[in-house]
Protein backbone atom coordinates (compact mmCIF):
# COMPACT_ATOMS: atom_id res chain seq x y z
CA UNK A 1 0.00 0.00 0.00
CA UNK A 2 2.95 2.06 1.32
CA UNK A 3 4.74 1.85 -1.66
CA UNK A 4 1.64 1.74 -4.26
CA UNK A 5 1.21 5.31 -3.17
CA UNK A 6 4.92 6.25 -2.70
CA UNK A 7 5.16 4.74 -6.31
CA UNK A 8 1.60 6.87 -7.78
CA UNK A 9 3.34 10.27 -5.86
CA UNK A 10 6.84 10.03 -7.16
CA UNK A 11 5.18 9.50 -11.16
CA UNK A 12 3.20 12.48 -10.83
CA UNK A 13 5.87 14.55 -9.80
CA UNK A 14 8.60 13.21 -11.70
CA UNK A 15 6.20 13.75 -14.89
CA UNK A 16 6.71 17.79 -14.39
CA UNK A 17 10.56 16.84 -15.76
CA UNK A 18 11.26 16.67 -19.38
CA UNK A 19 8.28 18.73 -20.43
CA UNK A 20 9.88 22.49 -20.50
CA UNK A 21 13.32 23.61 -20.52
CA UNK A 22 12.35 26.24 -18.51
CA UNK A 23 10.98 24.24 -16.33
CA UNK A 24 13.52 21.79 -16.34
CA UNK A 25 16.18 24.76 -15.34
CA UNK A 26 14.18 25.57 -12.51
CA UNK A 27 14.18 21.88 -11.15
CA UNK A 28 17.77 20.98 -11.46
CA UNK A 29 18.40 24.70 -9.88
CA UNK A 30 16.61 23.75 -6.58
CA UNK A 31 17.69 20.14 -6.83
CA UNK A 32 20.91 20.74 -7.31
CA UNK A 33 22.75 24.81 -7.26
CA UNK A 34 19.72 25.59 -4.24
CA UNK A 35 21.75 23.99 -1.03
CA UNK A 36 24.51 26.10 -1.60
CA UNK A 37 22.10 29.37 -1.66
CA UNK A 38 20.55 28.03 1.14
CA UNK A 39 23.62 27.18 3.32
CA UNK A 40 25.02 30.35 2.18
CA UNK A 41 21.63 32.50 3.55
CA UNK A 42 21.54 30.57 6.45
CA UNK A 43 25.11 31.53 7.30
CA UNK A 44 24.44 35.57 6.33
CA UNK A 45 21.17 35.67 8.25
CA UNK A 46 23.16 34.47 11.52
CA UNK A 47 25.71 36.86 10.51
CA UNK A 48 23.81 40.11 10.03
CA UNK A 49 20.66 39.09 12.19
CA UNK A 50 21.02 41.31 15.10
CA UNK A 51 18.09 40.27 17.83
CA UNK A 52 15.87 42.94 19.37
CA UNK A 53 16.71 42.05 23.29
CA UNK A 54 20.17 42.35 22.76
CA UNK A 55 22.65 44.94 21.61
CA UNK A 56 25.11 43.89 19.09
CA UNK A 57 28.41 44.23 20.74
CA UNK A 58 27.37 42.99 23.86
CA UNK A 59 29.38 40.05 24.71
CA UNK A 60 25.58 38.39 26.02
CA UNK A 61 24.69 39.09 22.12
CA UNK A 62 28.13 37.44 21.32
CA UNK A 63 27.43 34.27 23.10
CA UNK A 64 24.13 34.09 21.89
CA UNK A 65 25.13 34.21 18.38
CA UNK A 66 27.20 31.02 19.63
CA UNK A 67 24.99 29.37 20.93
CA UNK A 68 23.06 29.72 17.92
CA UNK A 69 25.12 29.12 15.60
CA UNK A 70 27.19 25.87 17.61
CA UNK A 71 23.37 24.20 17.41
CA UNK A 72 22.81 24.52 13.45
CA UNK A 73 26.44 23.48 13.00
CA UNK A 74 26.21 20.18 15.08
CA UNK A 75 22.26 19.63 13.80
CA UNK A 76 24.06 20.29 10.43
CA UNK A 77 26.93 17.53 11.24
CA UNK A 78 24.57 15.11 13.15
CA UNK A 79 22.18 15.40 10.16
CA UNK A 80 24.91 14.80 8.02
CA UNK A 81 26.55 11.53 9.88
CA UNK A 82 23.45 9.99 10.50
CA UNK A 83 21.73 9.80 7.31
CA UNK A 84 24.89 8.26 5.94
CA UNK A 85 24.97 5.65 8.08
CA UNK A 86 21.36 5.25 7.67
CA UNK A 87 21.70 5.10 3.82
CA UNK A 88 24.56 2.08 3.98
CA UNK A 89 21.68 0.12 6.28
CA UNK A 90 18.71 0.55 3.78
CA UNK A 91 21.13 0.37 0.76
CA UNK A 92 17.66 1.40 -0.54
CA UNK A 93 17.92 2.06 -4.88
CA UNK A 94 17.37 5.17 -6.19
CA UNK A 95 14.45 5.57 -8.61
CA UNK A 96 16.60 5.32 -12.21
CA UNK A 97 17.71 2.18 -10.62
CA UNK A 98 14.99 0.34 -9.96
CA UNK A 99 13.16 1.67 -13.76
CA UNK A 100 15.86 1.63 -16.02
CA UNK A 101 13.51 3.62 -18.48
CA UNK A 102 13.42 6.45 -16.51
CA UNK A 103 15.29 9.86 -17.17
CA UNK A 104 16.84 11.84 -14.86
CA UNK A 105 17.77 15.55 -15.15
CA UNK A 106 20.52 15.37 -13.13
CA UNK A 107 23.52 13.02 -12.58
CA UNK A 108 24.99 11.40 -9.09
CA UNK A 109 27.25 8.86 -8.38
CA UNK A 110 25.26 6.88 -5.79
CA UNK A 111 22.68 4.22 -6.78
CA UNK A 112 21.93 2.26 -3.65
CA UNK A 113 21.64 5.59 -1.21
CA UNK A 114 18.39 6.80 -2.01
CA UNK A 115 16.83 6.21 1.20
CA UNK A 116 16.82 8.69 3.97
CA UNK A 117 17.47 11.57 1.20
CA UNK A 118 20.43 13.23 3.06
CA UNK A 119 19.43 16.86 1.44
CA UNK A 120 16.34 16.40 2.86
CA UNK A 121 17.93 15.40 6.16
CA UNK A 122 20.17 17.93 6.40
CA UNK A 123 18.20 21.39 4.95
CA UNK A 124 15.05 20.49 6.95
CA UNK A 125 17.56 19.84 9.88
CA UNK A 126 19.10 23.30 9.14
CA UNK A 127 15.86 24.52 8.85
CA UNK A 128 13.90 23.32 11.57
CA UNK A 129 17.20 24.73 13.85
CA UNK A 130 16.95 28.43 12.30
CA UNK A 131 13.14 27.83 13.20
CA UNK A 132 13.99 27.21 16.63
CA UNK A 133 15.74 30.49 17.69
CA UNK A 134 14.13 32.69 15.00
CA UNK A 135 10.58 31.01 14.12
CA UNK A 136 9.69 33.68 10.90
CA UNK A 137 13.04 32.93 9.07
CA UNK A 138 12.14 29.42 10.16
CA UNK A 139 9.22 29.00 7.81
CA UNK A 140 11.50 31.03 4.85
CA UNK A 141 14.05 28.63 5.23
CA UNK A 142 11.46 25.11 5.48
CA UNK A 143 9.65 26.13 2.43
CA UNK A 144 13.11 26.60 0.74
CA UNK A 145 14.04 22.70 2.43
CA UNK A 146 11.06 21.71 0.61
CA UNK A 147 11.61 23.37 -2.83
CA UNK A 148 14.42 20.61 -2.66
CA UNK A 149 13.11 18.24 -1.86
CA UNK A 150 10.55 18.53 -4.50
CA UNK A 151 12.83 18.72 -7.00
CA UNK A 152 15.20 15.93 -5.94
CA UNK A 153 11.86 13.85 -6.60
CA UNK A 154 10.88 15.64 -9.96
CA UNK A 155 14.19 15.16 -11.18
CA UNK A 156 14.14 11.66 -10.72
CA UNK A 157 16.75 10.81 -8.08
CA UNK A 158 14.41 10.33 -5.14
CA UNK A 159 11.59 8.46 -4.45
CA UNK A 160 8.65 10.73 -1.83
CA UNK A 161 9.11 8.17 1.17
CA UNK A 162 13.16 9.18 0.75
CA UNK A 163 12.30 13.08 1.12
CA UNK A 164 9.56 12.24 3.15
CA UNK A 165 11.58 10.02 5.91
CA UNK A 166 14.16 12.84 5.82
CA UNK A 167 12.37 15.91 6.88
CA UNK A 168 10.78 13.54 9.81
CA UNK A 169 14.72 12.72 10.26
CA UNK A 170 16.03 16.20 10.16
CA UNK A 171 13.63 18.30 12.05
CA UNK A 172 14.40 15.17 14.77
CA UNK A 173 17.74 16.03 15.04
CA UNK A 174 17.59 19.60 15.02
CA UNK A 175 14.99 19.35 18.50
CA UNK A 176 17.20 16.77 19.70
CA UNK A 177 20.14 19.17 19.56
CA UNK A 178 18.25 22.12 20.78
CA UNK A 179 17.21 19.84 23.41
CA UNK A 180 19.68 17.52 24.34
CA UNK A 181 23.17 19.18 23.08
CA UNK A 182 22.30 23.21 23.31
CA UNK A 183 22.83 22.77 27.07
CA UNK A 184 26.43 21.45 26.26
CA UNK A 185 27.03 24.17 23.96
CA UNK A 186 25.46 26.82 26.75
CA UNK A 187 28.07 25.53 29.29
CA UNK A 188 30.98 25.67 26.93
CA UNK A 189 29.89 28.92 25.88
CA UNK A 190 29.04 30.21 29.75
CA UNK A 191 26.21 31.28 29.30
CA UNK A 192 22.20 30.63 30.96
CA UNK A 193 19.05 32.19 30.53
CA UNK A 194 17.95 32.37 27.09
CA UNK A 195 16.87 30.34 24.29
Amino acid sequence: MIAEINNIVFAYIHAFSFRYTSLDTTIIFFADLFPFVFCLGIFLFILVHKDRDAAPLTWYAIRRKMIEIGSIICTGLLSWGIVMLLKVIFGEARPFITDTTLQTLITISGIHDSFPSGHATIFAGLAVSLYIYHKPIGYVFMFGALLIGLARIASGIHYPIDILAGYVLGGSIAYSVYYFLRPRIKHMVGVGGFK
